[in-house]
């Protein structure tokens, strides 16, 4: 999600010259991940929030596979559910 993001110019200093293509993208990244934690029963705020603070963490190199920490039904222990 956060490369999507960078890749579409979001994380990058100055970002003032997205297009509305790149804001475009960007808003369906964002829905996606809201709705994906709203069908798994989790507070979306608080998805979005763990993942923006645990993904980096990461670095710039790992493998595929450690990412599948941040699959939503895998975070149902440390994300509240929806009210």
């Amino acid at each position: 999600f956060l490369m999507r993001l960078h890749s579409c110019g979001l994380l990058t200093e100055g970002g003032n010259g997205l297009s509305e293509c790149h804001c475009a993208n960007a808003s369906v990244l964002l829905y996606s991940l809201v709705q994906t934690a709203v069908a798994n029963n989790l507070e979306p705020f608080d998805y979005l929030k763990y993942l923006l603070t645990a993904l980096p963490k990461l670095g710039r190199h790992y493998k595929p596979e450690a990412l599948d920490q941040f699959l939503p039904w895998n975070l149902t222990e440390k994300i509240k559910p929806l009210k």
